[in-house]
C-alpha cells in the first residue's frame, strides 16, 4: 500500500470514530428526554387516576345520599342516559322545563336571585342527567322566558315570586318593579 492510501484509511476511520461517539451520545441525549417524557406521563395519569377515583366516590356518595331521600336512582339513571344514546333526555326523568323551574327554586333556598344557563345545566346534570348539554336546557329555559313562565334578572333566570323584588335582583329591561313609583 502506499503511504497516502492508510492515511486516508486513518482519517476515515477516526472520523467514523467521532460519529459513533457523538450518535452514542445523542442517543443517550433522546433516552434521557425519553425517560423524563415517560416520568411525566406517569405522573400525569397517576393525577388522573386520583381525580377519576375522587370522582367515581363522590357520585357513588351522592347516589346513596340521593336514593336515601327518595330521589333518582342514580344506576337507573345511568342506564336510562345509556338507552338514550348522547341524544335527547333519557326517559323516567321529568320534563325539562320542571327540572329548570326545580334548579330555580333550588338556587332561590340557596339565596341566588337567579341561574344563568350554565347552573340551570350543572343542577339538572347532579341530580337527574349527565349527559345534559346547555343546548338541552337553554333554549328552553328562553322559550320559558318568552312564554312568561320565568323572568330574567342580572342573575339569570328566575322564577316569579310575590314579595316584592330588590334593586339586585331586578328584570334586566326594569330598574322598578310594577306598581311601584320612582322616588323623586
Amino acid at each position: 500500500m502506499k503511504p497516502i492510501d492508510i492515511g486516508l484509511i486513518q482519517a476515515r476511520l477516526k472520523r467514523l470514530e467521532a460519529d459513533a461517539a457523538a450518535e452514542t451520545q445523542r442517543f443517550q441525549v433522546v433516552m434521557a428526554e425519553h425517560e423524563r417524557d415517560v416520568d411525566l406521563h406517569a405522573r400525569r395519569m397517576a393525577e388522573i387516576e386520583t381525580e377519576l377515583e375522587d370522582l367515581r366516590t363522590a357520585e357513588r356518595v351522592f347516589a346513596k345520599l340521593t336514593q336515601e331521600n327518595g330521589e333518582v336512582d342514580a344506576d337507573r339513571l345511568s342506564a336510562a342516559t345509556a338507552a338514550a344514546g348522547s341524544y335527547g333526555k333519557p326517559a323516567g326523568i321529568p320534563s325539562v322545563p320542571d327540572m329548570i323551574e326545580e334548579a330555580l327554586e333550588h338556587g332561590r333556598d340557596m339565596g341566588a336571585a337567579g341561574l344563568r344557563p350554565a347552573g340551570l345545566v350543572s343542577y339538572i346534570r347532579g341530580k337527574y342527567w349527565p349527559g345534559a348539554e346547555t343546548s338541552d336546557v337553554g333554549p328552553i329555559a328562553w322559550r320559558m322566558w318568552k312564554r312568561g313562565d320565568l323572568r330574567k334578572t342580572r342573575a339569570g333566570y328566575a322564577l316569579h315570586k310575590s314579595e316584592p323584588e330588590t334593586e339586585n335582583d331586578g328584570p334586566i329591561s326594569d330598574r322598578f318593579v310594577e306598581g311601584e313609583e320612582e322616588a323623586a
